[in-house]
């Protein structure tokens, strides 16, 4: 009897191995190989697209193996500006873009509301931002949202003057629509110059600052002509990665679990890893005579509450479908 019992126990294990888990395993193993094609609105091997780029190519490519998924760099601004890449995307010239979102809120205005967050991108999945951030990009973008990297506060304003109050009266900034309406709102006069300019514009006094990352002036070697960080950073980082929607819709499930499943894992990742990255660039900064200006605790305070209260105001006049994620993204 009980070799009877065993015997059955064992056919039907083998049935379940051969009808549950092994066309699974071999559906997987006979997927169509697929390669994506990444772009990334900045140069390679600046802050900007390293090491969080690569490190989430990496992440697809080793997960991928068992998906017959791949992933593949094909370049930065060369290939398309940074302003374009959302119609490349949208278009499929290129699978999926690591860009800012605040280079597409012309197509998703909504889409600005990542540089306003003031949670990790962890939560904002867990109170629904992140849903209705993808909503926003599908319907007026075609494409899917996969995630924003954790790196916050992320902005300062780099000064070549001394300023102990938070009155922009009288400075003439460098500015983008990033910090147009902070600079507005404190009285500073708006200067509209290229990347490529700013350094030239420092070293002639044309400008007496401007607003930039809180990491990266070395990359444009703004150092040698910057004298102070000023003030506390703020803002949240708008750089995100995003896949065109019909490709993520043609995709295996096993193939979408694994970009999501990287996607949250650079979520956590950069979030990890951004404490360090600052603390290591002010130390670079330092050792080349760039000073941290730090205000009085109620001006550095007065500075967060004038950021964070005109961006929204901003965003809401522009966007007024752009209300339900204040909440969704504040603390």
């Amino acid at each position: 009897m009980k070799k009877i019992l065993m015997a059955t126990l064992i056919t039907l294990l083998a049935s379940v191995c051969v009808s549950g888990f092994g066309p699974a395993t071999a559906q997987a193993a006979d997927m169509k190989p697929v390669e994506l094609k990444i772009w990334s609105a900045w140069i390679p091997d600046t802050f900007s697209t390293d090491p969080f780029m690569h490190m989430f190519n990496d992440m697809v490519n080793e997960k991928g193996k068992a998906v017959n998924l791949s992933i593949k760099f094909i370049g930065g601004p060369e290939v398309f500006k940074a302003f374009d890449g959302i119609e490349a995307l949208r278009k499929g010239l290129v699978d999926v873009a690591y860009t800012a979102s605040v280079y597409h809120t012309g197509t998703v205005p909504e889409a600005r509301a990542l540089i306003l967050s003031q949670l990790t991108p962890m939560e904002e999945r867990e109170t629904g931002a992140y849903d209705l951030i993808d909503k926003f990009h599908r319907e007026k973008a075609g494409i899917h949202y996969l995630c924003r990297l954790g790196l916050q506060p992320y902005f300062n304003f780099y000064m070549n003057k001394e300023l102990d109050k938070v009155d922009f009266t009288g400075l003439k900034l460098r500015s983008t629509p990033a910090y147009d309406h902070i600079i507005k709102h404190l009285g500073g006069a708006i200067i509209r110059t290229q990347m490529s300019e700013v350094y030239t514009a420092l070293e002639r006094g044309t400008i007496d600052g401007y607003g930039f990352p809180t990491l990266g002036i070395a990359d444009h070697k703004l150092e040698e002509v910057t004298k102070y960080v000023w003030g506390p950073a703020f803002y949240s980082s708008p750089t995100s990665l995003f896949i065109n929607l019909a490709k993520w819709d043609s995709l295996a499930e096993e193939q979408r679990a694994v970009l999501t499943e990287a996607a949250k894992e650079l979520d956590i990742k950069s979030t990890e890893m951004f404490a360090d990255y600052v603390k290591k660039d002010r130390e670079l900064l330092a050792k080349t005579g760039v000073e941290i200006y730090k205000l009085s605790p109620e001006d550095e305070q007065a500075l967060l509450e004038i950021t964070n209260k005109t961006g929204w105001d901003m965003l809401l006049e522009k966007a007024p479908d752009a209300a339900p994620l204040k909440p969704l993204m504040s603390k």
